[in-house]
């Protein structure tokens, strides 16, 4: 039924009805909208959600928003393609290659790190860039935001805000305890450690949170 030049109009005054509903017992949607040169769909709220979505959403074209994403997640992540297909355990770190791939590390100083496995514990990436089929596999490797990341301190202890390099032990970082002026490479930053409790000093191997805000080319 149609009100003024809507085509279609639908109305309920109860806190767990639908104005409108649609249903598709099939394959097909369940409701629909088109428009030639306006907006297909369009919902609005003065106090609530204009639009919830209750399952996985597919866009085919431009995503716009005019204000903020709110997501839960920790990091943005970018996926990479991994050497091999290697299965790295989350909370790794990765380095560059000479094919271009990302493999664990396995050498103290290495210049080639390229971040940390993202998705470790409670800290799940919120974007995920460059997600698509590739014959060789593709794990997400955290950009910008927070990380679990696996850290060697049995030789030397980790603090707060120290920097960190790629350790000899495979997949773990340690402390750049050794940096040279004028060195270049890349780094990573602790920023904070475990159930986000007031920072000890870490002995042993286990896992920091990381700022994964990469170092790629800085002078040291």
């Amino acid at each position: 039924m149609g009100i003024g030049k809507n085509g279609l109009h639908g109305q309920s005054a109860t806190t767990t009805d639908s104005g409108v509903w649609g249903e598709n017992t099939g394959a097909r949607v369940g409701v629909a909208g088109s428009s030639v040169s306006g907006t297909g769909v369009f919902g609005s709220s003065k106090s609530g959600n204009a639009g919830e979505f209750d399952g996985n959403v597919l866009v085919t074209g431009t995503l716009t928003a005019n204000l903020d994403i709110v997501s839960a997640g920790e990091d943005c992540a970018e996926q990479l393609d991994i050497t091999d297909a290697q299965q790295l355990e989350l909370g790794r770190v990765v380095v560059i290659d000479q094919e271009g791939t990302r493999r664990e590390s396995c050498d103290a100083y290495d210049r080639k790190v390229a971040g940390v496995v993202s998705g470790a514990g409670e800290y799940k990436p919120g974007i995920v860039l460059g997600r698509r089929a590739s014959g060789t596999g593709r794990t997400p490797v955290g950009l910008v935001g927070k990380v679990y990341c696996k850290v060697d301190a049995e030789h030397t202890p980790v603090e707060v805000g120290d920097l960190l390099t790629a350790s000899s032990t495979p997949g773990h970082a340690m402390k750049a305890s050794e940096l040279l002026p004028r060195t270049r490479g890349h780094f990573l930053y602790t920023c904070g450690f475990l159930n986000n409790r007031p920072p000890p000093i870490l002995r042993t191997r286990s896992r920091a949170v990381l700022s994964t805000r990469i170092s790629r080319s800085a002078a040291f």
